[in-house]
C-alpha cells in the first residue's frame, strides 16, 4: 500500500447569518491506501468525520458549524530525499507541496518570516 497526504477542506459556517467571508482550514491528513481513488475515498470518509465530531464553533460571537468542503489535493508520499526511496514515511520523507507566486523580494522576505503576504496559491 502506498501513503498520501490528502488536503481536507472545512469551512466554517455560520447559524442564520449571512457571510462574507467564509473561513477555511485545510487539514492535511495521512492517508494509506491502495490506489489514489481509494485515497480519495478514505479521505472523504476524514472529513465527514470531522465534520460530525467537530462540534459547535464560534465566529466573531456567532455560532457555527464546522463542515466538510471537500478533498482539494491529493498527493502520494515519496522520500525521504537523503536516502534510500521507501513505501513508508520517514524522516525526510516528501509529505506534500504547493506552489506559490509572490511579486518582489520584500514578499519573499515577508514570506519566509512567517508575515501576512499577498500570494498567488497556483494548483
Amino acid at each position: 500500500m502506498k501513503w498520501y497526504a490528502a488536503h481536507v477542506l472545512m469551512v466554517i459556517l455560520r447559524d442564520g447569518h449571512s457571510q462574507k467571508v467564509y473561513p477555511v482550514y485545510e487539514n492535511i491528513f495521512l492517508v494509506q491506501a491502495q490506489s489514489p481513488r481509494a485515497a480519495r475515498t478514505a479521505a472523504t470518509r476524514l472529513g465527514r468525520f470531522a465534520q460530525k465530531h467537530s462540534g459547535r464553533v464560534k465566529t466573531n460571537g456567532h455560532s457555527a458549524k464546522s463542515v466538510f468542503l471537500g478533498i482539494r489535493k491529493l498527493s502520494q508520499i515519496f522520500g525521504p530525499v537523503d536516502g534510500p526511496v521507501r513505501d513508508d514515511p520517514t524522516h525526510g520523507a516528501e509529505i506534500t507541496w504547493n506552489y506559490l507566486e509572490v511579486t518582489g523580494k520584500d514578499s519573499l522576505r515577508r514570506l519566509a518570516n512567517g508575515k501576512p503576504v499577498q500570494l498567488k496559491y497556483v494548483e
